[in-house]
């Protein structure tokens, strides 16, 4: 069960941290294979990845129209 400073914490910020969730090898397993596909990823015609580093797909017609291809 959620504490009251984690719920607040999460409406406030819409993200929640969970101290000691899993271990870090764990999460090191995770963001490996994560590494893996998308280095393996075909991005075809379109741009298909679009990182939180970079915006420039927010004014890209087919990102923004892209919805029904998910």
């Amino acid at each position: 069960m959620l504490n009251e400073r984690q719920i607040d914490s999460f409406r406030r910020d819409s993200f929640l941290v969970i101290e000691d969730f899993t271990s870090h090898e764990s999460c090191d397993t995770l963001l490996s294979r994560t590494a893996e596909l998308l280095a393996e990823f075909e991005t075809g015609a379109h741009r298909h990845l679009f990182p939180t580093t970079d915006q420039e797909h927010a004014t890209d017609d087919y990102f923004l129209g892209s919805e029904d291809k998910i």
